[in-house]
């Protein structure tokens, strides 16, 4: 997001503080796992 944040701060509400998103991160797990992707444990 904050690569394009001044593209798009228009058309999104931001809200809450930003998170670091890793490997390790519920959010990037269960979308690996939706679209198939394999992540080492």
């Amino acid at each position: 997001m904050t690569l394009f944040a001044e593209r798009v701060a228009d058309l999104l509400e931001l809200n809450g503080e930003p998170e670091t998103l890793t490997v390790r991160h519920p959010s990037i797990r269960d979308a690996a796992e939706v679209l198939g992707i394999r992540l080492e444990r």
